[in-house]
């Protein structure tokens, strides 16, 4: 009797560690069953989740010498938008999140599933409820700004730089060891995604503002209207003149009350400022030159002084007495004059 066929293919079956393998192997041969069974035939052979066996025979060394306790690091998320002339762009409302122990052995797709659940609440909350494509956002390492999108889905990001290397003249295995300073990733949001976004952030605050903003307007119309007329000292209305100036395409409705005797400007365009402050009362004395010059002609009528000092000191400063003229034949007849007495 011959002996059972041997299969053409090698019998290789290298499982893997991270997904489970879809194809199934042949069995052995003395569990072969012999023709005319109905058993449905199994592909046998390589499969590509070979591809991987370099990866996977990395980690199963780590495993091999690795300790009871888990090797995990520590990673930093930032939301970061981009802006033309900075090319790693800026934050956004100070958004930072870390994440302590977190497994070594974490993939790109993890980190991002991990990044969105610690992200996403507070970003929504920063925005006003307002929710981003996280589909249009990428994850970037700030360090080499690698995108993880592009990296493979299966092999650990941050474990390979984990690895101590091997001491010089010993056969030992690679062991890990805990970067002191977390991996920092960010989420970057491209110009024109923010563009978008605060676009809509701006007809969301203008449509809640706008109730208050008619109300504001009305209430400006009737303190108009009710300062149109204003009571003077005497207890009467003064109607106000009130004119409107065009100044750089901006309007102004400037008020002049004639009974408060001030200007009152009310403008929408110009900020509010504070009113000056107001000067103080400068006491001011006559000029000297002009001083002596009266007192050396002192004693003369006003039609007596010299034009030069008529113009300099009589003014609002100083103010002019002018004294009767009398000869002594005149104060010896006028009764009214009284002669000084000189015998005291």
């Amino acid at each position: 009797m011959l002996p059972p066929p041997i299969p053409s293919q090698p019998n290789i079956a290298i499982p893997s560690s991270w997904t489970p393998s879809a194809y199934t192997y042949p069995p052995l041969v003395g569990d072969m069953q012999m023709p005319g069974s109905h058993q449905p035939a199994r592909p046998f052979g390589y499969s590509p989740a070979h591809q991987q066996y370099a990866a996977q025979r990395q980690i199963w060394q780590t495993r091999s010498y690795q300790s009871c306790i888990a090797d995990t690091i520590t990673l930093s998320f930032k939301e970061l938008h981009e802006v033309h002339g900075k090319p790693k762009g800026v934050l956004v409302r100070n958004l930072t999140e870390g994440e302590p122990n977190v497994l070594a052995s974490i993939t790109p797709p993890g980190l991002r599933q991990l990044g969105i659940r610690r992200m996403e609440p507070k970003l929504t909350a920063a925005l006003g409820g307002l929710r981003i494509d996280w589909t249009r956002v990428p994850l970037r390492e700030i360090s080499n700004w690698v995108d993880l999108c592009y990296q493979a889905v299966d092999v650990p990001y941050f474990h390979a730089r984990c690895m101590s290397g091997k001491p010089k003249g010993k056969e030992t295995a690679p062991t890990f060891k805990k970067p002191a300073k977390p991996f920092e990733l960010a989420f970057v949001i491209d110009a024109e995604h923010w563009a978008e976004i605060e676009q809509r952030l701006a007809d969301e605050e203008a449509v809640m503002c706008a109730p208050y903003i008619q109300a504001r307007e009305a209430s400006k119309i009737t303190n108009l209207n009710s300062q149109s007329r204003s009571p003077d000292r005497d207890g009467n209305f003064a109607l106000s003149q009130a004119s409107f100036n065009r100044e750089g395409g901006g309007s102004q409705l400037a008020i002049t009350s004639t009974a408060a005797k001030r200007d009152r400007t009310i403008s929408n365009a110009a900020p509010r400022t504070h009113p000056p402050s107001k000067r103080r009362i400068v006491y001011q004395s006559p000029n000297q030159d002009h001083l002596r010059d009266a007192l050396l002609e002192g004693g003369s009528s006003y039609t007596q002084l010299s034009a030069k000092v008529r113009r300099h000191c009589c003014n609002d400063f100083c103010r002019w007495f002018e004294l009767p003229d009398l000869t002594a034949s005149s104060s010896r007849t006028d009764p009214e004059v009284q002669p000084p007495n000189l015998d005291s």
